[in-house]
């Protein structure tokens, strides 16, 4: 028997890609793949999820000391040749480490030194990525719940900001 993502059949000798569906070539005939039985077992103890970050706004131009929340009991800072971390990735790759991370069992916290601005376009849109350790050493990735930052249409996001969004006064002389 061949294997291919979890799909089996036996004597393949050409895989395809046809209509959506995988199909074999075997003996001269096209058939279809027989799915093998699969049995998923979900632990909410393993899934590490960030359930909010305070504050969810802050400035670029300023270091800012972030508490996040979440489900980390499971989880550790370092074993073996794992580090947690912290990082804020916009849309377009770039990123922000957060520095001086600490895990709790609820709560990490870490520090966002401040930095140039990111595109305005994606200043609203930072994903938060925090990186957690098992206790094998395995890296494994907290991702945040769609309620954890910001609001519609950013759920899920962080906004790392400068901007100026208006002035006070409105008016008035330089003069």
């Amino acid at each position: 028997d061949q294997s291919f993502g979890g799909w089996t059949n036996s004597g393949v000798s050409e895989i395809d890609m046809a209509d959506g569906a995988w199909s074999q070539w075997h003996n001269g005939t096209w058939g279809e793949w027989q799915a093998a039985p699969v049995v998923v077992q979900y632990d909410w103890d393993l899934t590490p999820s960030i359930t909010k970050i305070t504050p969810a706004q802050m400035s670029s131009a300023r270091t800012t000391v972030l508490t996040i929340l979440g489900n980390f009991s499971s989880f550790s800072s370092a074993v073996h040749n794992c580090t947690a971390s912290m990082r804020f990735v916009s849309p377009s790759g770039l990123f922000r480490e957060c520095q001086k991370l600490v895990v709790e069992p609820t709560s990490a916290s870490c520090q966002l030194v401040r930095g140039k601005p990111f595109p305005v376009n994606e200043q609203q849109k930072m994903f938060p990525r925090l990186q957690l350790c098992t206790a094998a050493g395995e890296e494994v990735v907290a991702h945040p719940e769609p309620t954890c930052c910001s609001g519609s249409p950013y759920t899920g996001r962080v906004d790392i900001a400068l901007r100026i969004e208006g002035t006070v006064p409105a008016g008035g002389s330089l003069a």
